[in-house]
């Protein structure tokens, strides 16, 4: 809807960037239209806004998200592949 998709650089490291959903764009920060690029605080941390999803997008099985940022997974993240589980869905 506005702005972009994460791009690889931002998916293979924490870039500490995040897409919003409309409804929390609209509700949040008023629809303000100079939200990408803008700093925004999550738990504590700063994320710059790279993206709006329009307020028709859902994920597979769960539904609209709020926000959405990249899962960057540490060495030992991905080396232990037993500890954990991942679902993934292609957008393409």
């Amino acid at each position: 809807m506005l702005g972009r998709a994460f791009i690889p650089d931002e998916i293979s490291r924490s870039g500490h960037v995040a897409i919003l959903g409309q409804g929390l764009w609209q509700s949040r920060f008023a629809g303000e239209r100079n939200i990408i690029g803008r700093n925004i605080t999550i738990e504590g941390e700063s994320y710059a806004v790279v993206g709006v999803m329009p307020g028709t997008f859902q994920f597979p099985l769960m539904g609209l998200a709020n926000l959405v940022e990249p899962l960057a997974l540490t060495d030992k993240e991905r080396a232990d592949r037993d500890s954990s589980s991942l679902t993934a869905y292609w957008a393409g």
